[in-house]
């Protein structure tokens, strides 16, 4: 997994430095920090696989396809901000990194304060409805959600950047939500039927 992640760094800084990429002649600030941007989301979740504070175990076969996940947003997220034709700083950026820096914090501080709660040996078999939490049944799903989202924004394409906030939304609404709903459910019964009856999803107010 953090091979694959690491890979995925070094395929990004190569392609930014590609000629294809540089016939766009992009704004060298913008493409900086994008490169930052991934820089970041590789060391966090590395970071978190290595020490074991990621919810979510993950196997070889599921590495290599974030992995390859991960490279093809970060393509197209480096080829769309190379066609921004803005060649200055401006609120669109500081409002993509807002959201970047928000959802690294809501998804990374989630796992991390779950894997804390789950490893006192009081809270064995216990549901966690504390932090993030208390707000959110699926706070580290919105956090992915919202640094996809603000990565994308990044480009100041619009269309790009509401397709793969849709896709990201969609996946969990179909499908992440749905299975986590399903184990939760099996493992903690009433409880937690009553914490999702009484917590938004994934947006406070709204779902």
């Amino acid at each position: 997994f953090v091979g694959g992640q690491i890979g995925s760094f070094f395929i990004a800084k190569a392609l930014i430095s590609s000629p294809y990429i540089q016939q766009y002649n992009p704004y060298e600030w913008r493409m900086n920090t994008l490169l930052k941007v991934i820089a970041i989301r590789v060391a966090r979740q590395s970071i978190y696989s290595l020490i074991g504070s990621n919810s979510t175990l993950i196997s070889p076969k599921f590495g290599i396809i974030i992995a390859a996940y991960n490279v093809v947003f970060d393509a197209l997220s480096i080829y769309f901000t190379a066609k921004n034709k803005t060649k200055k700083k401006t609120n669109v950026d500081y409002i993509a990194l807002g959201m970047y820096g928000l959802g690294c914090i809501l998804e990374s501080g989630h796992d991390f304060l779950k894997s804390q709660f789950k490893k006192n040996p009081d809270n064995k078999g216990q549901l966690y409805t504390s932090g993030f939490g208390n707000f959110l049944v699926f706070p580290n799903y919105t956090g992915f959600w919202l640094w996809h989202t603000g990565r994308a924004l990044l480009s100041h394409n619009i269309y790009y950047t509401s397709i793969v906030s849709a896709f990201q939304f969609y996946q969990f609404h179909s499908n992440g939500i749905p299975k986590a709903t399903e184990y939760a459910s099996k493992k903690y019964g009433q409880e937690y039927t009553n914490y999702r009856a009484n917590t938004y999803k994934m947006i406070p107010f709204v779902y």
